[in-house]
C-alpha cells in the first residue's frame, strides 16, 4: 500500500472502532486489461487482527496509526497467495 490516505484512521477515531486490516490478492486477472465482462478467477483475501482506534482525531495521530495499518497491510499483501 503506498500512499496511504488517513480516512480510515478518522473513521475509526471519530467512531471509536477498530480498523480490520485486509488484503486481497488476485483481483486484476478478474477483469482483464481491455475487456468488458469479468471472469472468474482465483483471489486470496487475508484478514487481520483488529486493531485499536487512533485515541483523537489529531492529525499527527492519525497520521501514525495510518503508517501502522499500512504497514501491517502490507505485511499481509507479503504474504502472498
Amino acid at each position: 500500500m503506498h500512499n496511504p490516505r488517513l480516512g480510515a484512521a478518522l473513521i475509526a477515531a471519530k467512531a471509536k472502532v477498530p480498523v480490520v486490516p485486509i488484503s486481497i490478492w488476485g483481483t486484476g486477472e478478474i477483469l482483464g486489461k481491455g475487456k468488458v465482462f469479468p471472469k472468474p478467477a482465483p483471489i486470496t483475501v487475508r484478514i487481520g487482527k483488529p486493531l485499536a482506534p487512533p485515541e483523537s482525531t489529531d492529525k499527527e495521530i492519525l497520521q501514525k496509526h495510518t503508517e501502522e495499518y499500512a504497514q501491517i497491510i502490507n505485511q499481509l499483501y507479503d504474504l502472498g497467495r
